[in-house]
């Protein structure tokens, strides 16, 4: 039976193409993480989630050369294989940009064309930053169409001064931004940002950055850090709960795409 998957640190979803009303998203892990970090941190969801959404989590081809993640990620997965999808850079703002940004969206977009169809992405740190390319790309006609896009924990997007083609106006694909409450500008890079400034252009939450790239972006936030899912159970089960329900409303949408100029 040809299932729908599920989302990628990214996670995509794919559509049942049968009776079934499971919905497939592909998902898409942090820096230094991979799938086997990705199906840990995120087990109680895709627990929760099974027989309603499949995720499908796509590692990145790259392996991490950031040593501040690496020394970070092993302290709580020593011995996982810790990957990237693309290496990180700063523009002046002190914003998260990278240094193949095309090629990598171009990587990904035939992972989708490989492993799909997906209804839509799911992604964690890094992996929230590329899935809000890749909902541009959808929109814009660039890549393959998404329903929707779970962007948990993204950095401040200087992503999109790179590629502005794709951000010329706010994007219409249908968006759940997740944060930590206690997120800072300077997550993952404490170290190696030390004494630089950020330029938080009068917005203290970082993901307002990301949610004020979509129009009508829904907004959620747990009461921690940089992580995909809290550590309290029942605050884990109301992130939970939002992303089912997101996702399975979302997924039965058609994706939102720009209309060709005549």
């Amino acid at each position: 039976t040809d299932q729908p998957r599920g989302a990628f640190g990214a996670a995509w979803l794919r559509k049942a193409r049968q009776a079934e009303l499971r919905q497939e998203a592909v998902k898409s892990h942090g820096t230094a993480s991979g799938t086997k970090i990705m199906e840990m941190q995120l087990a109680k969801l895709f627990s929760k989630a099974q027989g309603k959404v499949d995720f499908y989590i796509l590692e990145g081809p790259k392996q991490c050369n950031f040593q501040e993640a690496i020394d970070t990620m092993s302290q709580f997965f020593k011995g996982k294989p810790m990957m990237m999808y693309d290496e990180l850079q700063f523009d002046e703002r002190n914003w998260r940009c990278y240094k193949k940004v095309r090629d990598t969206l171009t990587w990904l977009q035939a992972q989708i064309k490989k492993h799909g169809p997906f209804d839509g992405v799911l992604g964690f740190s890094q992996g929230a930053n590329f899935a809000v390319m890749l909902a541009a790309q959808s929109y814009t006609g660039e890549g393959k169409p998404l329903s929707f896009v779970v962007p948990i924990c993204p950095n401040a997007p200087g992503y999109a001064a790179q590629l502005p083609e794709l951000f010329e106006v706010p994007l219409p694909v249908p968006a759940l931004v997740i944060r930590g409450e206690q997120e800072e500008y300077d997550e993952g890079v404490k170290k190696t940002m030390k004494g630089k400034e950020f330029d938080t252009q009068g917005e203290p939450v970082v993901s307002q950055h990301v949610v004020k790239l979509f129009e009508g972006a829904e907004a959620m936030t747990h009461p921690e850090g940089h992580r995909p899912l809290p550590s309290k159970p029942s605050d884990q089960d109301e992130v939970i709960e939002k992303i089912i329900g997101f996702v399975l409303e979302k997924a039965a949408q058609p994706p939102v795409v720009r209309a060709a100029a005549a």
